[in-house]
């Protein structure tokens, strides 16, 4: 499972002599052996309420850990499966020479099997300009990875650095042109930098509907307490973690051919939305 390269201090801290060091290992066959030797603190065994919690503080954990071993190792061999996108999706206007454009701009970071299952990544970046003259100035670039792109709804930080390519006409692209720079594409610098506070809502389940009417109605309700109980395990559908989002500081900036335009965002509104996809390949 984990391989981890480990050092041995006589002392407090690595300033003091090295007194070994080495690899641990841990191997996939011990993952039930790790899973029993977990311990609920905080409880004592006479207090028989506090006892249902420590049952299920166990349970939650050991499913969460056989979800992360599951999602790792296993899902080639999972009829089923699950993955995730953490995505910012911001409108509103931004300020250029002290006159307000409409902007458009979604970016994310779309983990492996999204939405497809086809075991592939992407990331990508998203942008729509006003120019003045009704119309967009229309940038994109999207690729397995983006080395430039840091997006962390918790700390309310979205940052990318690098190409991104001008659409000189049409409205759509793909992997292999923006790989090949074709000739509608003018390459260009970005410099996307946004801090914002996101409030988060309750995750709101959407199942597929694979019941009737009745038996949905029972297994709406039992599906909240079935995810707190086993955080790994879910009804097939779709679940949606929405924020809503305030622009505390933010500045956006394209380079090209030594030109330079840059926007500061003035008013932001619709979401940040956090999308835990767990879908059936049938």
């Amino acid at each position: 499972m984990t391989t981890l390269f480990t050092a041995l201090y006589e002392g407090p801290d690595e300033q003091a002599s090295l007194y070994g060091s080495g690899q641990l290992f841990f191997d996939l066959k011990d993952a039930p052996a790790l899973m029993a030797s977990i311990e609920v603190t905080g409880v004592k065994w006479w207090e028989v309420w506090k006892l249902y919690k420590k049952i299920q503080g166990r349970i939650a954990f050991t499913d969460f850990a056989w979800g992360e071993i599951k999602r790792t190792y296993l899902s080639d061999i999972n009829p089923f499966y699950d993955t995730r996108y953490e995505n910012l999706v911001l409108s509103g206007q931004v300020v250029q020479d002290g006159a307000e454009q409409e902007f458009f701009l979604v970016s994310g970071k779309h983990d492996k099997g999204f939405p497809w299952g086809d075991g592939e990544s992407f990331w990508d970046v998203l942008l729509l300009v006003g120019d003045q003259a009704g119309g967009y100035r229309k940038y994109c670039i999207t690729d397995k990875m983006l080395s430039g792109m840091e997006l962390n709804v918790e700390d309310g930080s979205y940052r990318y650095q690098g190409p991104i390519f001008e659409l000189a006409e049409g409205y759509a692209t793909s992997f292999s042109d923006i790989r090949h720079k074709a000739s509608y594409l003018n390459e260009c610098q970005a410099d996307l930098t946004i801090n914002f506070t996101a409030k988060a809502y309750d995750m709101t389940p959407f199942p597929f509907a694979i019941a009737d009417e009745v038996l949905a109605k029972i297994t709406s309700g039992l599906k909240l307490v079935l995810q707190g109980i086993l955080p790994s395990e879910y009804l097939l559908g779709i679940s949606i973690t929405p924020h809503t989002v305030t622009i505390e500081t933010g500045a956006l900036t394209i380079s090209k051919n030594g030109e330079t335009t840059s926007y500061n965002l003035d008013l932001i509104r619709i979401i940040i939305g956090n999308v835990d996809w767990y879908l059936s390949l049938q």
